[in-house]
């Protein structure tokens, strides 16, 4: 089992606790993302058909719609459309962070008051971040000027020539309760509509989300202002690479674990978590492909 995060201070080595929920990732996954590297073939020895995975998504639990969401502001009456969303796995948290709904232009004072409440990490999987801060330019009696800007990271973390999908990564500084907070951000543009990714690209998210993760205590904040469902394929994935690693994930269980891991997404946030077919596809076919890194 691949050793927990450490964080070096001094001459001090102290292992994280769980609820950063993301651990290094192995060199056999890293491998597995690097530009050119050849990918493992899918054992297809307990593989699903679409036409099956697309029934057992049909019989996925519909247990609630969106509760109020977490009080934001300097009123107890106003909530945010995000929730604390925490999936664990045989007694194994594996992942806890806020899903939240994007920032319109007449709530931006809000938004960053969650984000001052939860400073570990934004994940932006709709349109560019940089409208964070251009709509928080706009000050008006009920949304203050925050005063956010957008740091740039030099080139470290941009997207390999063979991922698909834009990736860029900021850091984003703004004034909350007078005080400076600064931290990372990750932005996915044209994220194909309500579909899943292939398992190769959903899996670089995932790498590039643990890396905004392991140097912050915080939650971290996933958003999609489009509402169809990529806050929760990105969640569930991170959730199922946190099972490969500790070798809790098989095959034969997928839809099992899948089930299970949505069931408690589902309880937490809404009955719309994972939108689609296809996002589900999405995920068995990820977990898949973890399994036959093996």
């Amino acid at each position: 089992m691949p050793e927990l995060m450490t964080e070096m201070s001094g001459t001090r080595n102290r292992t994280k606790p769980l609820k950063i929920l993301f651990r290094k990732v192995p060199p056999v996954l890293s491998a597995l993302t690097s530009p050119g590297s050849a990918q493992p073939p899918i054992s297809r020895t307990h593989s699903l058909s679409d036409a099956e995975l697309e029934t057992l998504y049909q019989k996925l639990p519909v247990l609630c719609e969106a509760g109020e969401g977490i009080p934001v502001g300097r009123s107890d009456k106003v909530f945010w459309n995000a929730h604390e969303v925490t999936l664990s796995y045989q007694d194994t948290t594996l992942i806890s962070c806020i899903a939240s709904g994007s920032p319109d232009r007449e709530a931006m004072d809000n938004f960053w008051d969650l984000v001052g409440q939860f400073p570990g990490y934004i994940v932006n999987l709709g349109n560019a971040i940089a409208y964070l801060g251009m709509e928080s330019k706009e000050a008006t009696a009920s949304c203050p000027l925050r005063q956010v800007t957008l740091e740039p990271i030099p080139p470290a973390m941009t997207t390999p020539e063979h991922f698909a999908y834009r990736v860029g990564s900021s850091q984003v500084a703004f004034n909350h309760n007078n005080n400076r907070i600064q931290l990372p951000a990750l932005e996915v543009t044209n994220w194909p509509g309500g579909k899943g990714l292939p398992p190769e690209q959903l899996h670089h998210l995932v790498i590039q989300m643990n890396q905004l993760a392991c140097n912050t205590d915080s939650k971290g904040i996933i958003h999609c202002h489009y509402g169809i469902g990529r806050t929760g394929v990105l969640i569930v994935a991170a959730a199922l690479s946190q099972l490969h690693q500790q070798q809790l994930l098989s095959a034969i269980e997928l839809p099992a674990i899948l089930s299970e891991l949505i069931r408690q997404a589902r309880r937490q946030r809404s009955s719309w978590f994972i939108e689609t077919p296809e996002q589900y596809k999405a995920l068995y076919r990820y977990g898949e492909w973890l399994c036959s890194a093996n």
